[in-house]
């Protein structure tokens, strides 16, 4: 979870960001945690989890309103297509993706 916050501090220096939604097919308590871990070491930015937007319609109305994504996957869950589906959905929604978190 360091690695990802000092990577994270690194991405805003260039492309600030004040919320930033955690998704993908991790296990939800993952997310949690993760979104928790990360808002406890970044200063100034409000993260949030939530399930992927292909099987979450409350994801896909919080896309809008976040300025970034990180992407969570969970080894033996997460899949390639489905990794290559959430990719396009958050892209069509003009969305950048900072980066991918194996859990």
């Amino acid at each position: 979870y360091a690695l990802a916050a000092a990577n994270f501090d690194n991405f805003a220096l260039e492309t600030p960001a004040k919320t930033v939604l955690i998704t993908g097919f991790a296990d939800e308590k993952k997310l949690s945690k993760l979104a928790d871990s990360m808002s406890s070491r970044t200063e100034g930015v409000k993260f949030i989890a939530g399930k992927s937007p292909l099987v979450s319609t409350e994801t896909t109305k919080q896309l809008p309103d976040v300025d970034s994504v990180i992407l969570a996957e969970e080894r033996n869950r997460s899949t390639n297509a489905g990794v290559e589906g959430e990719i396009a959905a958050i892209r069509d929604m003009g969305k950048d993706i900072f980066g991918v978190v194996l859990l």
